[in-house]
């Protein structure tokens, strides 16, 4: 009797050893495996059924909410660590893993993200207690399809070496938003979508939740003068792309000028007339430096990056002495008025493009057009535009008909005897053809638009 007990033991330990040794690798066995826990005392405990594989509660492109059931009053311990892990159909190693500290009436969920579009997984739930673990049965699931979720647009705004792109971004979605990614790519090959390489070029990448009414806007620069380029918008999730409808512009050449603008023989282009104006002889509105819209009153204390509470001067600031330091010394292109309100290329000058018009050209100055005083500025190709003096705004009308002050867009880098106070200063030039000078910023002056 003493001998067959024995038998009965270690043919029930064998079948054990066996069961647990299955356990582990990412198996394809669909099966739920059964386990037999067996005390000192003999007494048999069934833990079929501790782990069990649920439902998917939801899923997308990139996600997958995974239901899992545990029933830890089956184990010796009544306690373990729950949990789910997936991998790709076919793979032996989970990719995924994750734990849960909240169990619910023997029930829990794992999120899983950045799952891969359209793949199929297989997942399973487990329990681990006194160092065994114990698996549910398997399951699989296939990701959402990636899709375009942006529609692509004709480029608009073409210069010479600039294209902008607006398209719309879908915001209503199944998946949740933030999971996808959406931009521009372009190319000289339209060939190079059917397998992307690094011929295209991706840009303006960014969370689809994030785009601003769902109008994805972004600007395409450094371009090459009359060539043509093949762009779409474009998903992107997991590192995979989804490209919408593929179109292409050709950028314009050296004989383009655009409309309202002089091409002077010089790097850029100038504007017949200035910002407001709807002719050259007209002097159009004033603005203070970095401001985007004219006022009645042009003060220190109503300047936009004034803080008058403080004293203190809050953005375009190199001196910690009148302000808090960013060091930018160039208009942003929502601070340039000029591309504000024209869009596309047009900017205001920079220091070195008033240098080349000082220099470059030939000035006319205290000289009249229709009866305006001002400057005519001839070009090396003969080309002119003429500047019309109308003075500037601080407590008043300062010059009017006398001298015209035209913003560049850089801050200004000396000031009135070298002091400290140059950020509070702007650069600009002025009808009597000096290259540069300096107007405290909340000054109201015109403004000449530039394009390439």
């Amino acid at each position: 009797m003493r001998i067959s007990n024995n038998l009965f033991n270690l043919f029930t330990l064998l079948i054990v050893g066996l069961a647990v040794c299955s356990i582990g690798a990412c198996s394809v066995d669909d099966a739920e495996p059964l386990f037999k826990e067996t005390t000192n005392n003999n007494i048999t405990i069934d833990t079929t059924g501790v782990a069990v594989t649920g439902e998917i509660e939801k899923q997308g492109i990139t996600y997958a909410h995974i239901k899992g059931y545990a029933n830890l009053n089956l184990l010796p311990t009544g306690s373990g660590e729950i949990g789910v892990e997936i991998c790709p159909s076919g793979e032996e190693v989970s990719a995924h893993q994750k734990t849960s500290s909240t169990l619910s009436d023997n029930a829990f969920v794992i999120e899983f993200d950045n799952l891969t579009p359209d793949t199929e997984y297989r997942y399973r739930s487990f329990v681990r207690s006194d160092e065994r673990t114990y698996y549910g049965q398997y399951n699989t699931l296939t990701t959402n399809a990636l899709y375009p979720i942006t529609t692509t647009v004709d480029a608009t705004d073409l210069t010479r070496t600039s294209a902008t792109i607006i398209s719309t971004v879908q915001t209503a979605l199944a998946d949740p938003i933030d999971n996808l990614m959406v931009g521009v790519a372009y190319s000289l090959s339209e060939q190079a979508f059917e397998t992307p390489s690094e011929e295209i070029i991706f840009c303006g990448e960014q969370s689809a939740g994030d785009v601003p009414d769902g109008i994805l806007t972004v600007t395409l620069r450094e371009l090459s003068e009359a060539t043509t380029y093949y762009y779409t918008t474009y998903t992107k999730a997991s590192g995979e792309y989804c490209f919408a409808k593929i179109k292409s512009f050709t950028t314009y050449g050296d004989d383009y000028t655009p409309s309202g603008a002089v091409d002077l023989g010089l790097s850029v282009m100038w504007a017949t007339c200035n910002i407001g104006a709807d002719s050259p002889e007209e002097y159009g509105d004033y603005y203070a430096w970095g401001e985007i819209e004219p006022k009645e009153k042009y003060e220190e204390g109503n300047y936009k990056w004034y803080d008058k509470f403080t004293g203190s001067y809050i953005k375009y600031c190199t001196d910690a002495t009148i302000g808090t330091v960013d060091d930018k010394t160039v208009l942003d292109p929502e601070d340039d008025v000029a591309h504000v309100k024209l869009g596309g290329g047009w900017r205001m000058p920079t220091e070195a493009e008033i240098i080349e018009l000082c220099k470059k050209c030939t000035w006319e100055k205290d000289t009249t057009y229709n009866g305006i005083e001002g400057a005519i500025v001839i070009g090396p190709n003969g080309n002119s535009i003429f500047l019309p003096a109308g003075g500037y705004y601080s407590k008043g009308l300062y010059n009017k008909k006398e001298t015209g002050y035209y913003w560049a867009s850089t801050l200004g880098t000396s000031g009135r005897n070298g002091d400290n106070y140059r950020p509070k200063y702007g650069e600009s030039f002025n009808t009597n053809g000096i290259e540069t000078s300096y107007r405290n910023r909340y000054y109201g002056c015109s403004v000449r638009p530039v394009i390439k």
